[in-house]
């Protein structure tokens, strides 16, 4: 039986790359989160499937003269690469002695931008080949730091955590996690941080973000010119989605196509920071089926706004006010508080069930029994 590390163990196991072994002679098993990642620093769990193994670093750049180390956390020498030297294929390879987890850990050291970047390669190129051993990522970067593919395909990848909010984003980027299968959780340490995704230039490429990560059930995403296409493709397991418009009101002034393609369990999406809605590309709710329980959640004063807009008035029973239902609550059997939604129909049966929601109390009451 292994043995596991306490908490100390493991943060001083990361940190120094001491590569300890169980008494199988495997890397033995790392907590996670261990603590987080000082900042300018990626830590990336990852299993090691035999002995003599060797893995792959590719794509993780910078502006030149940017310095990267890499512990490979198996109590190695530590590695330096410069920013040149860490662009492109094959830039580090490692081969581990034992069998084992192990953590990665890339530092970013005498950033002078925020063009550092992980990934950029192709769906063969992430940024740790073969991808299929990853297991964790805590994210602590600085800059534009997600770029095409990073994690593409890491297929055994089940959580990711954030650790500062405006830091962690794609910039241009196309399936960054995509086919990412089992990934369950991707969310800040402590509170919930959004990823930012930047698709300044090229927002109709930058394509399927998370598409196809089958087992994330909430996401919250901070976007800035756009919600990139495709950006839950096919996530069908996703539940809850919240979209923030980045640093000012409406930044984010259009949904790309297939944004939320085949996501036909979606119960919820929120926008927060729209004083107006988006443009809606095509097929951003396709199939019929993404509308089977879904609300559409729309910030406070806006409602009128989005209910009328071009494409948005298609979906006009499907759009409440934030807060719409969270003030509802019963006296002796009666329905009381704000309700600030008006003559909207609901069909989905997991919220109100074919009734219709008044202006008033007393409406609400003689016409709605169930909630």
């Amino acid at each position: 039986m292994s043995k596991f590390l306490n908490a100390d163990d493991t943060v001083d196991l990361i940190k120094s790359g001491v590569g300890a072994l169980d008494e199988k002679n495997n890397y033995r098993q790392i907590d996670f989160p261990a603590t987080p990642p000082q900042q300018g620093s990626v830590y990336i769990w990852v299993t090691i499937p035999q002995k003599n193994y060797t893995v792959n670093f590719n794509y993780f750049a910078g502006t030149t003269g940017d310095l990267f180390s890499i512990n490979w956390g198996d109590g190695s020498v530590v590695e330096t690469i410069t920013a040149t030297q860490a662009s492109g294929v094959g830039a580090l390879q490692h081969t581990y002695k034992y069998k084992g987890q192990c953590v990665v850990e890339i530092i970013v050291i005498n950033t002078s931008s925020n063009t550092t970047r992980i990934g950029g390669g192709t769906d063969s190129t992430q940024v740790l080949t073969p991808a299929t051993i990853i297991d964790k990522i805590a994210f602590n970067t600085i800059g534009r730091s997600l770029r095409d593919f990073a994690f593409y395909n890491a297929t055994n990848l089940t959580e990711v955590q954030l650790q500062t909010e405006n830091a962690n984003y794609g910039f241009n980027a196309k399936k960054v996690f995509s086919g990412c299968t089992k990934l369950s959780k991707f969310q800040g340490t402590g509170l919930s941080l959004p990823v930012f995704i930047d698709n300044t230039s090229t927002p109709d490429n930058t394509g399927e973000f998370f598409g196809n990560c089958q087992q994330l059930n909430e996401l919250s995403v901070m976007c800035e010119f756009g919600v990139p296409k495709a950006l839950t493709y096919n996530c069908r397991g996703l539940k809850k989605l919240t979209i923030k418009s980045a640093y000012n009101q409406d930044a984010a002034t259009k949904i790309e196509n297939m944004a939320f393609y085949q996501c036909d369990n979606l119960q919820e999406i929120h926008f927060e920071n729209f004083t107006n809605p988006p443009t809606l590309g095509t097929n951003v709710f396709y199939p019929s089926s993404v509308l089977d329980n879904l609300i559409i959640y729309v910030p406070k004063g806006t409602l009128a706004t989005w209910k009328a807009a071009t494409g948005w008035s298609t979906y006009a029973d499907r759009i409440v006010e934030e807060g719409a239902f969270d003030k509802l609550s019963t006296t002796g059997g009666a329905l009381t508080g704000d309700v600030t939604t008006t003559n909207t129909t609901f069909t989905s049966t997991s919220l109100v069930t074919k009734q219709y929601v008044d202006d008033t109390i007393a409406n609400l009451n003689a016409n709605a029994t169930q909630y």
